[in-house]
């Protein structure tokens, strides 16, 4: 490693530490707020507006006539309450009592995931619900639900069930509510790079909860204070994600809930993210690092030969076709069902099958054998230390964007599916990664754009679920930090076995915290 690259990465750690530890301390600030778990073993985490930096459990109550109304803050699918955790800080700091909770099979509630049922997540919001009636630091008389995606249609459906709420606000998302009551005041907010049915679908039940054939965007029908206020925006410059970050969003919402519970404001509303940009330095300098922690590893790994570029190209398309070829197995008969997760099985079914079918291929060719494994100890261990590296320093800013830190169930998954896919990175990296540094690690990655493009073609044609097509843009970018640390680890070792673990390692990580558990 040459002098200017140990500087990079000295800087680039020290950055990041000093990131982190910024970090820290904004978590333990901002809004007073604490981790609590509701009735029913529900993960959730309160907010107060107050002083800053101050602890719930440090302050005393309020007079019931100064209490704030309450807000439960819902994620969506995939998501979990760290990742709607700026959303939750910004109502507090505007004056609401926010609840936010991790959904069953999320994040860190173990209680199992039931899809396919309209009214599967009731219970969840009943107990969130119920908590903020009966808080002391919570005017329980008004309460409002806002959600994101799954948590919207979670939130529609629950408010037509509880008739003593007041506002719903409902964030790329929406259900037709089946319960007995009209939801009160909803307000629909969608991206305006959300998919086109998240667009006509709000967009008709907003015409159908205002009474009328269709709403202009923007314009409120009826009246707050009668219950019965209508209102669909179109939040600029936001996708299906970003939506929930977006300061217009925080906008629309804290004016919607002032009108619904009549309260003045007399400044304007508190839109900082601070977390969020240090979150993003320490990214950034993480990513520097992942090159460092490649080479330490090419370090640890076996010396292997770097095999001969030839086929290369030819590889990249063979894995994409077989990858293609082997979707409908993925589908029928639902095969990836033994793996207690929802969203994401059919994807790792199909790496998986994929991944057999390349090794018979490779083994019949000659090209994968016992001398591909000769040192495969210090491959494996190469790869573990590497990953342990990673999660050190990546798993600090989930509390910003989703939870890293898995639980004993999720940590069991992740060793699962390691174990499962590796086949299909170890053909991978023997067909695509070969020769010179530059050229293999081109063929590597276009193999996985190529990878990631092709689960989106499937999800869109309908082989693979369309629940997919929330989950590649992060695959995207789970292959893409991979390989910075891949380019290392080849250079200095030219191990591809070690890549392999590595990368089966990251994918089996990221895929057991995303996907709801059942």
């Amino acid at each position: 490693m040459t002098s200017l690259r140990r500087a990079v990465l000295v800087v680039a750690l020290v950055v990041h530490l000093v990131a982190v530890a910024r970090l820290a301390r904004l978590e333990a600030g901002g809004p007073p707020h604490v981790d609590l778990e509701l009735e029913g073993g529900v993960p959730a985490s309160l907010f107060l507006p107050g002083t800053e930096g101050a602890r719930i459990t440090r302050l005393a109550p309020p007079a019931p006539g100064e209490r704030p109304p309450g807000v439960v803050l819902m994620h969506g699918i995939c998501s979990d309450r760290a990742m709607i955790s700026t959303q939750a800080r910004r109502l507090a700091a505007s004056g609401y009592a926010v609840l936010t909770l991790d959904f069953r099979g999320h994040g860190a509630n173990r209680n199992p995931f039931a899809s396919g049922r309209t009214d599967h997540l009731a219970g969840d919001v009943e107990a969130a619900v119920e908590y903020l009636r009966g808080s002391p630091f919570v005017d329980g008389t008004r309460i409002a639900l806002m959600g994101h995606s799954m948590g919207a249609g979670a939130a529609h459906d629950y408010a037509s069930r509880d008739s003593g709420l007041d506002a719903v606000v409902l964030v790329s998302g929406g259900r037709v509510p089946l319960g007995p009551y009209p939801p009160p005041n909803v307000l629909f907010l969608v991206g305006e790079d959300d998919p086109e049915r998240i667009h006509t679908f709000t967009r008709e039940r907003a015409a159908a909860a205002a009474g009328v054939d269709a709403v202009d965007p923007g314009t409120t029908y009826g009246d707050a204070t009668r219950g019965d206020a209508v209102r669909w925006v179109e939040i600029a410059g936001a996708d299906h994600t970003r939506v929930i970050w977006s300061d217009e969003t925080t906008r629309e919402a804290v004016a919607w809930l002032d009108a619904a519970f009549e309260r003045t404001r007399s400044g304007p509303v508190d839109l900082s993210a601070t977390r969020l940009r240090v979150a993003g330095v320490a990214f950034l300098a993480f990513v520097v690092l992942l090159a460092g922690v490649g080479d330490l590893a090419g370090r640890l790994a076996t010396p292997r030969a770097a095999g001969s570029p030839s086929g290369a190209w030819l590889g990249l398309a063979l894995v994409v076709a077989v990858s293609f070829a082997a979707m409908p197995l993925t589908v029928v008969g639902a095969p990836g069902r033994f793996l207690p997760m929802s969203v994401t099985p059919p994807l790792v079914w199909l790496l998986t099958v994929s991944g057999l079918a390349l090794c018979v291929l490779l083994a019949t060719r000659g090209q994968l054998g016992r001398a591909t494994f000769d040192g495969a100890r210090r491959s494996f261990v190469a790869a573990g230390a590497a990953l342990l590296a990673t999660y050190a320093l990546l798993a600090p800013l989930g509390s910003v964007v989703h939870e890293l830190s898995p639980t004993p169930q999720r940590l069991a998954l992740a060793v699962a599916v390691t174990v499962l896919v590796f086949p299909f990175f170890l053909a991978v990296e023997l067909l695509l990664r070969r020769g010179e540094t530059l050229p293999a690690s081109l063929a590597a990655g276009v193999g996985r754009t190529l990878l990631v493009a092709t689960f989106l073609v499937g999800a869109l044609l309908g082989i693979l679920s369309r629940l997919l097509l929330l989950v590649v843009p992060g695959l995207f970018v789970l292959f893409a930090l991979a390989e910075v640390s891949n380019v290392s680890l080849y250079r200095r070792s030219r191990d591809r076995v070690a890549i392999a673990a590595l990368s089966a390692a990251w994918f089996g990580w990221i895929t057991a915290m995303l996907s709801p558990v059942f």
